[in-house]
């Protein structure tokens, strides 16, 4: 498998864990973030989405020096971003402009848009996650595979995607898609089954071959459906590993 750096993380060598930062203004985000890195975090996903204005990306990213991955989520997709799709890869785009240590670009986003912020990532020698998210749903095992190498086939250096967990057997189905991609992906990347069935995933899916996981800093400032604790999450991977 290929690595990847993110910022002095390399992403491929062992499991790497992920806090969602998801703030409104630059004081609570760097608050949020230190707290993030102080219980243990890898990197932290800097959700851009939630910001009052484009101003205090600058910022947010000169003061956080430890690894980011910044995303941008619009309403549509689980995020807080009211504005157009054109807006919203704009905050993204200045995002890369300002030094981020790594974007995340939704599979979904209209391909002159997305091909838009790969280019630029791709000149600055920021690397580009693809993601694909589905919160209605869990899709078919091959179609969970094709989608991971139609995002590797679109220059994901990780490749992700989260979907909704209806019952147990829709984690087990995802497990079983991580078992498979590690056999064909040269990449790193990323599963998850969200939600309440889903959210042991999170961990297990790293103890049979994905490169990296989603936490939150403490119950009660989840990211996305299911998270657990980065405390947790990485004391459940070390005992089972």
């Amino acid at each position: 498998m290929k690595k990847v750096k993110i910022n002095d993380l390399i992403i491929g060598e062992k499991p790497i864990l992920l806090c969602t930062v998801l703030e409104e203004n630059v004081e609570s985000t760097i608050e949020s973030a230190k707290k993030a890195f102080e219980n243990g975090a890898d990197c932290i996903e800097l959700r851009i989405d939630k910001l009052k204005d484009n101003s205090m990306i600058k910022e947010v990213i000169k003061k956080i020096e430890e690894p980011k991955l910044l995303v941008c989520r619009p309403k549509d997709w689980d995020g807080f971003f009211e504005g157009s799709e054109g807006d919203r890869v704009e905050r993204l785009l200045i995002a890369i402009e300002n030094g981020a240590d790594a974007v995340d670009v939704e599979l979904k986003t209209p391909y002159n848009l997305r091909e838009k912020i790969i280019k630029k990532a791709k000149q600055k020698g920021i690397p580009v996650l693809i993601a694909y998210e589905n919160f209605e749903k869990t899709p078919t095992n091959e179609e969970l595979l094709n989608i991971l190498k139609e995002e590797q086939k679109l220059g994901a250096d990780i490749a992700k995607f989260a979907v909704i967990a209806k019952d147990y057997n829709d984690m087990i189905r995802v497990l079983q898609v991580v078992l498979e991609a590690k056999k064909f992906l040269d990449i790193p990347f990323v599963a998850i089954a969200m939600g309440k069935f889903g959210s042991a995933s999170r961990s297990l899916s790293c103890v049979l071959g994905s490169s990296m996981t989603y936490c939150t800093v403490e119950k009660g400032k989840e990211g996305a459906p299911g998270q657990l604790p980065v405390k947790d999450t990485r004391m459940i991977i070390e005992l089972l590993s």
